[in-house]
């Protein structure tokens, strides 16, 4: 599979960023202060997504083929490729992350991490659409929960990592702030859903106010 072009990717994004806006276009309307206040949160997203953008993209596939020949990787280079199987787990073809009826990965295995890799292209890609499923919901929190749980050990650390492998130190990159943008984009609607619902709690008071007047 080709990797994802820039006019592609560009698509893609366009695509993603026009499911967020839908909400908080009508923010604009109701509640000014908090739709600038969400603007601002909007571009320290996308710079925490470019992070993670620049991260995929700088891999190279001559040393993810190097990865995936070694015998026996230490356990922290399995733990970050276990936290990309989590991630990514439902969301590729299953002859590149076999899955259960959960839909997390079937099996925590070196063999398992050499499967994905071989299909490091759809890997990748599926990784810069998170993006999107990201924008649209798509992403439940609890999806989110065991990743989590490699990212707080103390050997998820991105700059020990590049001593050991490059391209497992630049997913490490990604994973983190796919999980950073999922954070920031999750509390950005819970301030729109907070901000619209109070606005809509004080329409209908101002509504039964009138009906009172009325009767």
């Amino acid at each position: 599979m080709e990797s994802l072009s820039n006019e592609s990717y560009q698509n893609t994004l366009k695509e993603s960023v026009s499911s967020l806006e839908a909400d908080i276009e009508t923010l604009k309307e109701v509640n000014q202060e908090v739709y600038d206040s969400i603007q601002e949160e909007l571009k320290g997203a996308n710079r925490v997504w470019e992070k993670a953008r620049v991260a995929l993209l700088s891999i190279e596939s001559k040393k993810v083929e190097l990865l995936r020949s070694m015998k026996s990787p230490p356990y922290d280079i399995l733990g970050v490729l276990f936290a990309v199987l989590f991630l990514m787990a439902g969301d590729l073809p299953e002859d590149c992350i076999e899955v259960n009826e959960k839909k997390e990965p079937l099996g925590l295995s070196w063999k398992a991490c050499q499967v994905m890799l071989k299909k490091f292209d759809f890997c990748r890609e599926g990784m810069l659409n998170m993006k999107r499923l990201i924008d649209e919901e798509k992403i439940s929190f609890e999806k989110t929960e065991p990743v989590r749980e490699y990212l707080d050990t103390p050997w998820f650390h991105v700059p020990s990592l590049k001593m050991k492998s490059m391209p497992v130190s630049q997913l490490a990159e990604a994973v983190v702030n796919i999980i950073r943008y999922f954070d920031i984009i999750r509390e950005i609607r819970l301030k729109i859903e907070k901000a619209l619902g109070k606005e809509e709690a004080e329409e209908g008071n101002q509504g039964h106010e009138y009906q009172e007047r009325e009767d």
